[in-house]
């Protein structure tokens, strides 16, 4: 590159930068991070066989393999990341992609009102790491409660005293200001695998700072570490983040255990049936579809777990006659097990009617050539940091010190139409739904407020459509199903006027704006009535599916799995992901369902290394 022109004494420096940049480059998303694909053979024994490489499977694979002695066969239905995977600016371009299974909601006449055929997108990752691959990257626990009633219910070691160690055994935390509080050392750790970092300032420092000093004076101040001893107020989430690029489940637990030589991984691969001994009802094998259009069966000498997700789950469950009982006789599957599988579906739903305008002089510049530059590098840039997503309030529209309600923001530019429409089109807003957007955007510097439903009373359900493992099951989102989400939801109108009023806010110019929907107009504007009507029209998903293989006891009707996270009355059969928890934590859930996949890791290995 450098022999036509004459560098002098530069000469060294010019190439080694140039070096470095390719080094760089040739090092994002390399597939030899990873474990290389196993050629699986028919009727091939295994210890164990992990279902799904996702947040959850990645952390089980990884710890079972620990043990030298056994055989692990980790199967996903997706390939490798892309390099896509590891910007996180980009983390929106991931949707609707090879990488994503690209689910919709069932047509409702509830919900989804104003997105295209009355679905909303339910995106979920099919690659290593599965969503943690695709996702915002977001690193938050919960509530200390969400875990006690976990406990209260009966379910044995899953309170959060004793999630703790868990949730600490997988992080990896590079966070200067969470270290700086004081009781960091209660409630994170250094050497876990999971790297969580902090994200960069970004150009929207101006409008967060005014936002966070209006929350401030209503109640919520800035809040450092919203996985310590308070877990209210306005804060800077923690991501999952490594050298200021992703660090998703399969980097993370994948990468260091991909030279071992009992870790079989079998990539593009989709298993299609758990076979289950139906005398003994002990799941003995899987049968799978591998990347050459090849079936095969695969025996499990020990156990079987179960990691494919809130949607997955519960879909290769029912396959394989493990499920509600009319349904399945419904698809003439022959029934092993009756059991409330694909109910109790639950998921942090996100309204988007509302918007505030300032009157600052900000432009939000899209990333540039030194951007490029500085992430290559492993910098601060426009390239590491989600728009202003990391920044949000975590509130409670009742009494109490448990959040119901998490406020994000979306900041945009003036008049910056492009930006609208992308960020709208992601959950599948109609084109008549975004015009309302756009002219409020006219005026000045916007920021979209997003409001996400921490404790959500409404239920849904997965359902199977067909036998084929490749039609995807039916999703009933149930959104709104429960008026008390609808009253939540209500207060939330009255906190972000009571936000938009405050000095801080007033010193910009700040402006409170209800969105205009065109299905909504045989109702008086800003009413009650109108304000029901826009959110069963504009409310669409944080992509936090939960609870279809609940966790209870065995006295427990809709329970579906024990505390010990084993099918009921299915030997050799574990679930291990979101899908098990009876309640969806309050916050994003990626941080439990790696700590799902550490406690069943150990729970299995006392098992086992005990007899």
């Amino acid at each position: 590159m450098y022999s036509n022109k004459n560098y002098g004494a530069a000469e060294p420096f010019f190439t080694s930068l140039h070096s470095s940049i390719q080094k760089a480059e040739l090092e994002l998303a390399n597939p030899n991070d990873y474990p290389l694909h196993y050629n699986v053979g028919h009727e091939e024994q295994f210890d164990f066989i992990v279902v799904g490489a996702g947040s959850a499977g990645s952390v089980v694979a990884s710890r079972l393999s620990e043990v030298g002695d056994w055989r692990v066969l980790l199967v996903e239905a997706g390939g490798d990341p892309p390099v896509t995977s590891e910007v996180p600016s980009l983390a929106v371009f991931l949707q609707d992609t090879e990488v994503d299974w690209q689910y919709r909601t069932d047509a409702d006449e509830e919900n989804c009102l104003g997105m295209v055929g009355n679905q909303c997108k339910w995106p979920r990752g099919k690659v290593l790491g599965g969503s943690s691959t695709i996702n915002y990257m977001m690193h938050t626990r919960g509530h200390p409660k969400d875990f006690d009633s976990w406990a209260a219910a009966g379910n044995k070691g899953w309170s959060y005293e004793e999630v703790l160690p868990y949730f600490k055994k997988s992080e990896n935390l590079d966070d200067p200001l969470i270290w700086a509080t004081e009781d960091a050392k209660i409630y994170h750790n250094r050497d876990g695998l999971l790297t969580v970092g902090s994200w960069a300032e970004n150009e929207m420092k101006e409008a967060i700072d005014v936002v966070a000093e209006g929350l401030a004076d209503i109640g919520y101040p800035f809040n450092a570490d919203l996985n310590g001893k308070n877990h209210s107020g306005f804060t800077k989430m923690s991501g999952t983040i490594r050298d200021q690029r992703r660090c998703s489940s399969a980097k993370a637990f994948l990468t260091p255990a991909k030279n071992r030589r009992n870790l079989f991984l079998s990539k593009n691969s989709l298993v299609t049936k758990i076979l289950i001994e139906t005398q003994r009802k002990r799941a003995y094998g899987i049968r799978l579809i591998n990347k050459k259009g090849k079936m095969i069966e695969v025996k499990a000498i020990k156990e079987i777990i179960v990691s494919a997700g809130a949607i997955n789950s519960p879909q290769l469950l029912m396959l394989s006659g493990i499920g509600p009982e009319r349904q399945l006789q419904e698809f003439g599957i022959p029934v092993i097990k009756n059991l409330p599988v694909g109910e109790n579906l639950q998921d942090h739903c996100l309204m988007i009617t509302m918007a505030s305008t300032l009157n600052i002089n900000v432009t939000l510049s899209p990333p540039n050539d030194q951007d490029t530059f500085n992430f290559l590098l492993k910098k601060p840039g426009n390239l590491t940091s989600p728009n202003s997503f990391p920044f949000a309030a975590f509130i409670n529209t009742a009494d109490g010190d448990h959040p119901d309600m998490e406020l994000l923001q979306n900041h945009v530019s003036r008049n910056d139409k492009n930006s609208i429409t992308g960020l709208l089109k992601l959950f599948n807003f109609k084109d008549e739904s975004i015009e309302d957007f756009k002219k409020i955007n006219k005026i000045d510097y916007t920021i979209i407020w997003l409001a996400s439903l921490l404790k959500p009373y409404s239920r849904g359900r997965i359902l199977l459509q067909s036998t084929q493992p490749n039609i995807y099951p039916k999703i009933v989102a149930g959104t709104f199903t429960d008026q008390r989400d609808v009253e939540t939801y209500l207060k939330v109108y009255d906190f972000i006027s009571r936000l938009v009023d405050t000095q801080a806010m007033r010193s910009v110019g700040a402006k409170f704006h209800e969105i205009k929907v065109p299905g909504c107009s045989q109702h008086e504007f800003a009413s009650r009535a109108y304000r029901e009507c826009a959110m069963r029209h504009l409310t669409g998903t944080t992509y936090h599916y939960s609870g279809t293989c609940k966790m209870g006891l065995a006295g427990d009707s809709s329970a579906v799995v024990d505390p010990t996270l084993r099918v009921h009355g299915v030997e050799g059969l574990r679930v291990a992901d979101a899908s098990v928890m009876p309640t969806v934590v309050s916050g994003h859930p990626n941080a439990a369902i790696v700590m799902i996949g550490e406690k069943v890791a150990d729970l299995i290995k006392g098992d086992w290394l005990s007899r």
